[in-house]
């Protein structure tokens, strides 16, 4: 393999790492949404922490029965209108909506 290729891939392995294994600043996230006015919420995933996650992605894929209840609750009838964005932050999900303009 050329030295070129193998330094990309190299890179882009240490990156995928460094993006499982690295927290995410929720709080940094939240406050650049809000500043750009979304509405946040927090709730987590059925997977308790991230060794669980890393073993079961499937549950980092769906929210805990509590958190999935109280987002069913903050749901409006005008949601199936609106812009959503998700972002994961395992073992924890992050959640904004904005009405599309």
């Amino acid at each position: 393999m050329p030295t070129k290729e193998l330094l990309s891939f190299g890179l882009a392995h240490a990156q995928a790492r460094d993006a499982v294994h690295i927290q995410l600043d929720t709080a940094s996230l939240a406050a650049r949404l809000q500043a750009l006015g979304c509405e946040t919420l927090t709730v987590r995933s059925a997977a308790s922490d991230r060794a669980t996650y890393l073993l079961r992605p499937d549950l980092g894929r769906r929210l805990n029965t509590e958190d999935a209840t109280l987002l069913a609750a903050r749901a409006r009838p005008r949601a199936v209108t609106s812009c959503w964005w998700w972002v994961m932050a395992c073992p924890r999900w992050r959640w904004s909506a904005r009405p599309c303009p």
